[in-house]
């Protein structure tokens, strides 16, 4: 649960330009343990005693980085894994060779296979 501090702070969008009087009544919070939250929560990413850990690797083949400044570009890749019917992916390695290029990327799932041709295009 957030601590109270949370709890009543408003952000604001980093875009977004604040007024002089929101800048001028902002007050600074008073000590470190004033803003951690009352509950700890449970640890992320870790595996369950016992529980089944796979790794696996999946590649693009050969992207050909565009012109464009800023492109969008949705890439077929099957998992290469079919011992079960769901996985949870909670943690990931990503290797990059062309760091510069690369803003973000998103990962959707998709139930179907796609044709060989396709994987890594």
């Amino acid at each position: 649960e957030p601590s109270d501090y949370a709890k009543a702070f408003v952000a604001t969008h980093p875009g977004f330009m604040n007024s002089a009087d929101v800048v001028a009544s902002y007050q600074r919070p008073g000590s470190c343990e004033e803003t951690a939250p009352s509950v700890k929560a449970l640890p992320m990413n870790e595996f369950n005693e016992g529980e089944v850990q796979k790794s696996v690797d999946v590649r693009v083949n050969a992207f050909a980085v565009p012109a464009e400044r800023t492109t969008y570009v949705d890439i077929a890749l099957n998992w290469p894994d079919d011992s079960a019917e769901l996985f949870h992916l909670v943690s990931a390695e990503v290797l990059i060779d062309k760091k510069k290029n690369l803003h973000h990327f998103v990962i959707r799932g998709c139930s179907e296979i796609f044709p060989e041709e396709l994987v890594g295009k």
